[in-house]
């Protein structure tokens, strides 16, 4: 009977961890990560996987040429910078699985680059959990959300959120528990993002229907009119507010959205030419950086990732990343097999 309610409880757990605020990310011990992110002058940072390590490298945009900053035998799930550009942080894995359906992660730790001098910071413990958000709450502080289920009683889940400033202190620490037979399963809120821009000039508007509306100028006209009819899934806006990427949520051919896509549309728009310029697919809706005039993505959906660089501007391919592994974007789906 016992054994009856664990299998039940842990069928429960699995159910709503997919549905859940990691539902487009499925954990895979077998997969190797890779991911990316943009520092706004001609530097980026971005990670590639060895065959046995994550490897954390700078990257000139002029000069096209890679440094490596960082080498950790862990996995590297999330690297991110704030709205600013002065600093990123990453965390990292010691192993990701899954034990009687239910997902995991080990050993997670945060490290924080300051960019004025490219020094990595010393890891802060993060511990395990089933599932974790990490994300910018301000430009000196990354707030975490984690769910770590009870190793004794597997119907009890804590909920811990952090707050961890770029100096690797902490500043609160919150707990609860839940009972998910009682009070239900606490669910992790998907990455936020602005619908309006950082200047408030320009803003973006859903309705039922999946229309997207873009909204900007002096008297807030209507700068698309006939919308967008397709599910907005993210945004991000160019730190010079020249343009703005939706990533929508394909349709099927009679027009019915598709539950889970294999892949993403990616629809740049002009804000000063009130026009859409390009269009691009990615694998995974955080796929992508905007930096100047330039749209930086990864095929997250083929079996060795690169980083390729799109002039929007020139509307060309500029130029691509590759190492010796693969390498890709922040937040990317890691499609990958690990090598043997």
């Amino acid at each position: 009977m016992k054994i009856r309610l664990i299998l039940r409880i842990s069928v429960v757990i699995l159910l709503i961890v997919l549905v859940a605020g990691c539902k487009k990310q499925k954990p895979d011990d077998n997969r190797r990560y890779a991911v990316l992110s943009a520092d706004t002058s001609s530097r980026i940072l971005l990670v590639s996987d060895s065959k046995y390590w994550n490897d954390l490298y700078l990257y000139n945009l002029n000069s096209k040429i890679k440094s490596k900053l960082w080498t950790g035998r862990e996995k590297i799930i999330k690297l991110s910078h704030n709205a600013i550009n002065s600093c990123y942080f990453f965390v990292t894995v010691s192993s990701t699985g899954a034990t009687n359906n239910i997902p995991y992660f080990k050993n997670a730790k945060l490290y924080f680059v300051k960019m004025n001098n490219l020094e990595v910071s010393h890891p802060y413990n993060i511990g395990d959990g089933i599932q974790m958000l990490p994300y910018w709450l301000t430009d000196s502080t990354v707030k975490f959300v984690i769910n770590k289920l009870d190793a004794l009683r597997n119907t009890q889940i804590t909920q811990k959120k952090l707050i961890i400033s770029s100096e690797s202190k902490e500043i609160s620490e919150e707990n609860k528990m839940f009972n998910i037979t009682k009070d239900g399963y606490p669910i992790i809120p998907n990455e936020r993002y602005d619908i309006v821009s950082a200047s408030r000039k320009y803003s973006i508007v859903t309705n039922d229907k999946n229309y997207v509306f873009l909204y900007g100028g002096v008297e807030s006209q209507k700068l698309l009119s006939d919308g967008i009819k397709q599910k907005l899934e993210y945004l991000k806006w160019s730190s010079n507010e020249k343009y703005l990427a939706l990533v929508v949520r394909p349709t099927s051919d009679s027009n019915t959205v598709i539950s889970e896509p294999t892949m993403f549309s990616v629809k740049v728009f002009s804000l000063e030419e009130n026009k859409g310029i390009e269009s691009f697919q990615i694998g995974n809706i955080h796929s992508f950086e905007i930096i100047r005039d330039l749209f930086i993505y990864d095929n997250s959906y083929g079996a060795k990732q690169n980083i390729y660089i799109f002039d929007l501007k020139q509307k060309k391919l500029m130029d691509s990343i590759t190492t010796s592994g693969s390498c890709g974007l922040q937040g990317m789906q890691n499609l990958r097999k690990e090598k043997k």
